[in-house]
Protein backbone atom coordinates (compact mmCIF):
# COMPACT_ATOMS: atom_id res chain seq x y z
CA UNK A 1 0.00 0.00 0.00
CA UNK A 2 2.98 2.40 0.63
CA UNK A 3 4.25 1.46 -2.89
CA UNK A 4 0.84 2.94 -4.06
CA UNK A 5 0.70 6.18 -2.09
CA UNK A 6 4.59 6.89 -3.30
CA UNK A 7 4.09 6.41 -6.92
CA UNK A 8 0.43 8.47 -6.52
CA UNK A 9 2.12 11.40 -4.90
CA UNK A 10 4.96 11.08 -7.21
CA UNK A 11 2.38 11.62 -10.12
CA UNK A 12 0.61 14.17 -9.07
CA UNK A 13 3.88 15.78 -8.25
CA UNK A 14 4.99 15.13 -12.28
CA UNK A 15 1.69 15.94 -13.27
CA UNK A 16 1.33 19.50 -11.44
CA UNK A 17 4.88 19.63 -13.03
CA UNK A 18 3.63 19.31 -16.85
CA UNK A 19 0.40 21.79 -16.04
CA UNK A 20 2.62 24.27 -15.04
CA UNK A 21 5.01 23.50 -17.94
CA UNK A 22 1.84 23.82 -20.24
CA UNK A 23 0.02 27.31 -18.38
CA UNK A 24 3.74 29.02 -18.39
CA UNK A 25 3.79 27.85 -22.21
CA UNK A 26 0.14 30.04 -22.97
CA UNK A 27 0.64 32.82 -21.28
CA UNK A 28 4.33 33.24 -22.85
CA UNK A 29 3.16 32.83 -25.85
CA UNK A 30 -0.02 35.30 -25.07
CA UNK A 31 2.86 37.71 -24.01
CA UNK A 32 4.74 37.82 -27.05
CA UNK A 33 1.46 37.97 -29.01
CA UNK A 34 0.29 40.77 -26.86
CA UNK A 35 3.07 42.78 -28.41
CA UNK A 36 1.75 42.92 -31.50
CA UNK A 37 -2.12 42.91 -30.80
CA UNK A 38 -1.80 46.56 -30.25
CA UNK A 39 -0.92 50.06 -32.13
CA UNK A 40 0.18 51.65 -29.55
CA UNK A 41 3.72 50.32 -28.23
CA UNK A 42 2.63 51.56 -24.51
CA UNK A 43 -0.25 49.14 -24.56
CA UNK A 44 1.30 46.28 -25.93
CA UNK A 45 4.37 46.40 -23.34
CA UNK A 46 1.76 46.77 -20.30
CA UNK A 47 -0.35 44.34 -21.53
CA UNK A 48 2.52 41.66 -22.00
CA UNK A 49 3.53 42.78 -18.50
CA UNK A 50 0.27 41.48 -17.26
CA UNK A 51 0.06 38.95 -18.99
CA UNK A 52 3.54 37.67 -17.91
CA UNK A 53 2.70 38.74 -14.12
CA UNK A 54 -0.79 36.67 -14.69
CA UNK A 55 1.70 33.71 -15.48
CA UNK A 56 3.41 34.21 -12.52
CA UNK A 57 0.81 33.97 -10.24
CA UNK A 58 -0.85 31.08 -12.01
CA UNK A 59 2.89 29.16 -11.40
CA UNK A 60 3.29 30.68 -7.91
CA UNK A 61 -0.46 28.85 -7.27
CA UNK A 62 -0.12 25.55 -8.45
CA UNK A 63 3.58 25.42 -6.53
CA UNK A 64 1.52 26.79 -3.77
CA UNK A 65 -0.74 23.94 -4.19
CA UNK A 66 1.93 21.37 -4.35
CA UNK A 67 3.39 22.42 -1.31
CA UNK A 68 6.35 24.19 -2.25
CA UNK A 69 7.06 27.33 -0.40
Amino acid sequence: MSYLKSWGSKFDKGLSHVVEAIFSGVFSIAAFGALFWFDEWWKSITTAVRIFFAGFLVSLAIGRLRGEK
